[in-house]
């Protein structure tokens, strides 16, 4: 049974045979199996998303594949009709979120033409793989997203319904029960996803020790002698965030390794918030200089570094996943005469902010609220140049400015409607 489950997962993931991004294992077991854990890391380095059942026995023991761990795998428990924790459910170890598993409809026809219902963590994963292929689906072919960005974005979105008992992430429903709607509109927001490749800026290496690699390129199966070299960077948060949902590193667009052991040569990039450093968060991942049982230098997995703290052939690289804080754009008056106009703009999600604050010449004129999209100005002189800036603000923050400046009619003139230009806003996602 194994044989057959692993070669489904390998011919699965095989981009020479199937386009598929996402894969599904709603089965498991509580025995370690090398070959099934050597066949996801396989999928994981075919940058495939993994989605697996936590298993139906209510305990917190260790089960396959569920529990091979790691930043690659989807781990995922059920919850009842009440949105808590169904009692079957297996928990711990890691889970990542929970999804409905009791009462679950099927195609299967029982009496009377009605249709069977299920419970089990086996039918909850399948809601986790079909959101994951909605969030793929939705971003492809604009940006393509590794299997850390599924699966960040589906835990950031996760409700946190157990929060009253457990806030926060916790061993019974993991970062939450995943919600579709949360995910996509987060997803829809202009430029929500800001991914970077960074080189490090510093490394603390290790004494020597010994670790075995499995599947690791250029190195057969075994324990070796190694040090460990641990490269690092430490990034901020943009000054431009409005709602920050969360940060994971990209194993597979970086050069390291983690610091498992038997270690599987999967790429691997760790964030943590520095403490005391609210929004702040170090970037790291692994290099191992490699040397056999009697010292015979092997090389440097997986790649060499071309300096020992700072080498520019190493990248970091994460992915930031929030709603930017963006300027009103579109600017324009009309209505213009001798002593009065009319400020237009436009916003890409009102319904996230406080309102707007328009200033004339340097002074704050008006606060108007979100769902109001223009300023009526009266009290000017005539044939006068006045410079505006229109900023959105929520609670103490301001964005940018969208600037514009209007000049009132001269005395006389008969009135009409004019138009400022201003530079294009770029609406393009990245």
């Amino acid at each position: 049974m194994l044989s057959h489950i692993a070669q489904a997962i390998q011919e699965a993931a095989s981009p020479s045979l199937y386009d598929i991004d996402v894969i599904n294992c709603s089965f498991g077991g509580y025995t370690y199996e090398e070959v099934e854990r050597e066949v996801i890391s396989y999928a994981y380095k075919c940058r495939k998303t993994i989605v697996c059942s936590k298993g139906n026995e209510g305990t917190a023991a260790l089960h396959y594949p569920s529990d091979y761990g790691g930043h690659w795998l989807i781990s995922v428990g059920a919850t009842d009709k009440y949105d808590m924790r169904w009692q079957n459910s297996n928990y711990g170890n890691g889970i990542d979120v929970v999804a409905p598993g009791v009462d679950v409809l099927t195609t299967t026809v029982i009496n009377d033409g009605l249709f069977r219902t299920v419970d089990g963590t086996s039918f909850a994963a399948p809601h986790v793989t079909g959101l994951a292929a909605l969030i793929r689906s939705m971003i492809w072919p604009t940006i393509f997203l590794y299997p850390e960005d599924v699966e960040g974005i589906i835990k950031a979105t996760a409700e946190d319904v157990n929060a009253q008992q457990h806030p926060g992430y916790d061993d019974e429903l993991g970062h939450g029960r995943i919600n579709a709607y949360y995910a996509l509109k987060n997803l829809s927001y202009t430029q929500s996803l800001s991914r970077s490749a960074v080189m490090p800026t510093d490394c603390i290496f290790s004494s020597y020790y010994q670790k075995t690699f499995i599947g690791v390129q250029g190195l057969t199966d075994g324990t070796y002698n190694v040090q460990r070299y641990g490269f690092y960077r430490d990034i901020c948060l943009p000054s431009d965030t409005l709602k920050f949902h969360g940060i994971w590193g990209r194993g597979c667009a970086t050069d390291g390794y983690s610091d498992e052991d038997p270690n599987y040569g999967e790429g691997y990039c760790s964030v943590n918030e520095i403490p005391g450093f609210p929004g702040c968060y170090r970037i790291s991942t692994y290099i191992y200089k490699v040397w056999d049982l009697n010292w015979n230098f092997q090389g440097w997995f997986p790649i060499e570094p071309n300096h020992p703290k700072s080498p520019s052939n190493v990248f970091l690289a994460y992915t930031i996943f929030s709603t930017k804080f963006f300027p009103p754009h579109n600017p324009y008056a009309d209505n213009i005469t001798e002593t009065s106009l009319t400020l237009h703009w436009s916003y890409y999600y009102p319904e996230l902010i406080d309102g707007y604050t328009v200033r004339r010449d340097g002074q704050v004129i008006g606060n108007p609220s979100s769902e109001q999209l223009y300023w009526n100005d009266t009290g000017l002189e005539p044939g006068q140049v006045y410079h505006y800036e229109i900023l959105a603000r929520k609670g103490s923050m301001y964005s940018s400015a969208a600037v514009l400046d209007v000049s009132t009619l001269p005395t006389g003139m008969l009135a009409k409607s004019e138009c400022s230009t201003m530079s294009a806003f770029n609406n393009s996602r990245s």
